[in-house]
């Protein structure tokens, strides 16, 4: 069975494809951003005086920074991303992306501030310093938001939980486990395979005989173990854990983790959250 890296930088993602995700996208940044401004007043923009207090036109200074980078992100989220994506990015492509809206936030807050300040800072390297900025700015609501919309994501999915069925196809088959030298062999029927666990340099198999639960050790790794499923409903949950999706009774969401109940067996495995996306998506 081929499991994908849960870090590998050409899966979709499930987040800013939709109008909902960028006016949220739009308008986070663009609020925090004049709000960050105001509150901290950093890279200068209170001509580095400590005493300076806040006046009307500070604040709209700040503010109409934020109106026009909106109008900007807007144009760039609806127009230009239509054009350039029918699909949902993958992660390679939301990287580029961020940094994209980075330096077009960049470009279009240095010709507004150059405008408010009759393009005193007129220069390539007044841009490349105000880029830098923006930048060490900008990345913290992106990262933020970033976040979000995985969590939100995750619950999304987790939700369709509920509806879960036990997978019952694979029946009686047989399959065939075994140590790395190929000395110890076992074969146990699909429906009475439980879990398997890496152990130091072996794998505990965890498998039913009648009603009691059983317990195999083989020197091999799991990985190894994992080729023996091709094809079969015995997936990666956790870099420790293969489990047998046809012996899943209940799955339970516990704060951020998911937790599979499996057939008479008293404790659950947890699903980590590195695996959890591929994880949710055997489950269909």
């Amino acid at each position: 069975m081929q499991i994908t890296h849960p870090l590998q930088l050409d899966q979709p993602v499930g987040f800013l494809h939709s109008a909902r995700d960028k006016w949220l996208f739009i308008i986070f940044i663009n609020v925090f951003t004049p709000a960050f401004l105001i509150a901290f007043q950093p890279f200068g923009v209170n001509n580095y005086d400590p005493t300076q207090s806040l006046d009307t036109v500070f604040v709209l200074a700040m503010i109409s920074f934020g109106i026009i980078n909106g109008c900007v992100m807007t144009a760039n989220e609806f127009l230009v991303y239509r054009s350039i994506f029918n699909s949902p990015m993958t992660r390679m492509q939301l990287l580029a992306w961020l940094l994209w809206n980075l330096v077009l936030v960049s470009g279009s807050s240095y010709l507004w501030y150059n405008i408010l300040g009759n393009f005193h800072d007129w220069s390539g390297l007044g841009y490349l310093k105000f880029m830098r900025d923006i930048g060490m700015m900008g990345i913290l609501p992106m990262a933020g938001l970033i976040l979000y919309f995985q969590n939100q994501s995750a619950k999304a999915e987790i939700k369709s939980l509920v509806k879960f069925k036990p997978i019952r196809s694979a029946g009686s088959r047989m399959v065939f486990l075994s140590s790395e030298n190929g000395k110890d062999k076992i074969g146990i029927a699909l429906n009475q395979l439980l879990y398997l666990e890496a152990q130091d340099n072996y794998v505990a198999v965890f498998h039913l005989e009648g009603d009691v639960i059983r317990k195999n050790l083989f020197r091999n790794t799991l990985k190894n173990m994992e080729a023996s499923f091709h094809e079969l409903p015995v997936v990666r949950c956790h870099r420790s854990y293969l489990v047998n999706l046809a012996n899943i009774q209940s799955i339970a969401r516990k704060g951020r983790q998911l937790k599979l109940y499996l057939t008479d067996l008293p404790h659950p495995i947890s699903v980590s959250r590195s695996y959890l996306e591929d994880f949710l998506k055997y489950l269909g």
